[in-house]
Parts: C-alpha cells; structure tokens; sequence
C-alpha cells in the first residue's frame, strides 16, 4: 500500500509473537482436561508464553510463542523445553502448525479512502494472548456497519466509513488500546517478579479476571504493600505496578475520545504515542 495511507502503518517485529503449537494423542488420561494452562517464563518463553490446553481426555493443543525480533526459533523452543517433559513422552503427533501474531494496539484506523482493513491485517489480536478470532469478527462486524453507512449515504470514502472505528474502539479496541501496556510491562518483568505478584496474590484472581475481560487493571493490595515495611524490597516493583494501573486507565480513556472525523486523528494519534514515551521513561527509572 502507499505508505501515504494511515492504513499501511507498518508492524515493529517486537510487537508480534513467533508461535509454534502441536495437537498431540497422549498415552494416558490427562489429570483436569477441563483445565486450561498458561505458562509464563522469561527463561523457556522470553517475551510469551507457553500452553497446555486439553481437548478431550486425551488429547492436547500444547505450544508456545515468543516475543518477535529476538531471532527465536519456537520449534526449537518447543522440542528443547516442553516435548522432554513427562506427560508427553509416548505421545503422538497429529497435526502441527506455526505462524506469527500482532500483539499490540489496534490500526489507528481501520478506514481509508475506499478501502477497510479488518482481523490481522488492522492488528486487532489480544496484545496478551494473541487471540484474534473474536476481534477480527468483532472488525469485520464494525466494518460491515459502515459500508451500510457508505451505501445509505450514496458516497463511499474515508468520511462515510469512519464509524467503522467508533464502533470497533467501542466494543473492543479500547480494552486492546489498554491491554498493550500491559503486555510492554510483563515482557520487561523477570521470573521471579512474575512468581511475586502470583504467589504474593499482589493482583487478586478476581483483579485478573477482571482485566482480561474489560482492560481495567484494579490494585486494591499495592497500596497497602507499599505501606507495609515487609514489602520494602519490592517497592520498585509495586510502584511499577502502580504505574501500569495509571497508564492501562490513561490509555483506554484516550481510546475512548477517538475522533470522530479523519481530521483529528494525527492530534489524536499524537497524543497516543506520548502516552507510550512516558510510561517507558516511567518504568526505566523506577
């Protein structure tokens, strides 16, 4: 596409995820297969994560992706750290496949001229996980609506298809906007970090939950830790963790102000990426 276009904005390599992932037949019954396992680990899956998700008693969907631009190989990943492990010895392989996923903030608009980009194309997997189904489908539901729009109004061009974004930042975006500072905070943190803030409960189950499903991430521990002179070797932690909260609200806030010409998107995207040059200054130097 002409690099003019606001929907040619290119993708850096550090914000996809490499991923690698076998289905596999296991030679005995899988303990919890109504359980699904997420891993995180800086040393096995720097920058990602590795899964185990169970597709019956005996059948698994198990793999890995790793942050992009660090030169990774996940295959090799995959068969030097998860295939030696116990559960898998005797297993069959069925299927196998690999790929590489956006994870980070939306397109900045998935309209113009005449053209509408949706699913992988407009970066609208989860920042976190890199799920893209329901994103993609929730895009091409935006963009549907505004060809309806463009149509009605006997003129299609960038002005007629903009609700496109209204609506996309409406039902998900925002939360994408918001989880992408996020995903920049857990892909600077070491192992041990991850294991504090897990084993410490220093974000609850519900506070998890709650952040994957709305992009809102509530501290309601950090600042009574802060206060609490046992927790004093972590302080640097918890403040960053004080700051992810800010910034995650700042961000879904500002998604949700999203202009509703094609005029102030430069003002708008201006503003975006100021938010992103202080957050990384911020935790640079705390």
């Amino acid at each position: 596409l002409p690099s003019y276009w606001w929907i040619s904005e290119k993708i850096n390599a550090s914000e996809t995820a490499v991923a690698y992932r076998e289905i596999r037949v296991l030679n005995k019954n899988i303990e919890d297969y109504d359980t699904l396992r997420i891993y995180l680990s800086q040393k096995i899956t720097p920058g990602g994560y590795w899964w185990f998700f169970p597709k019956g008693p005996r059948k698994v969907n198990i793999g890995l992706g790793v942050q992009g631009g660090r030169g990774l190989n996940p295959i090799r990943i995959f068969y030097k750290h998860i295939v030696p492990r116990k559960v898998l010895k005797g297993s069959k392989i069925v299927s196998y496949g690999s790929g590489v996923v956006p994870t980070r903030k939306p397109l900045k608009t998935l309209a113009f001229s005449n053209v509408l980009i949706v699913g992988d194309a407009a970066f609208t997997a989860n920042p976190i996980h890199g799920g893209g189904i329901g994103p993609s489908l929730t895009s091409a539901w935006a963009a549907s609506k505004a060809i309806v729009n463009a149509l009605e109004l006997g003129m299609i061009s960038t002005e007629t298809l903009w609700i496109a974004n209204k609506l996309y930042i409406e039902a998900y975006g925002a939360k994408q906007g918001s989880l992408d500072f996020l995903r920049i905070f857990l892909q600077r943190l070491s192992d041990n970090d991850l294991n504090y803030i897990i084993e410490k409960k220093v974000i609850s189950d519900d506070e998890f939950l709650e952040v994957s499903t709305t992009g809102d991430l509530r501290l309601s521990l950090v600042e009574k830790m802060l206060k609490a002179i046992k927790f004093i070797r972590r302080t640097s932690l918890l403040f960053k963790l004080r700051i992810l909260a800010d910034y995650m609200k700042k961000a879904k806030q500002h998604y949700m102000a999203y202009p509703n010409n094609p005029g102030d998107l430069p003002k708008w995207e201006s503003k975006l990426l100021k938010l992103y040059r202080e957050f990384e200054s911020k935790l640079s130097i705390t």
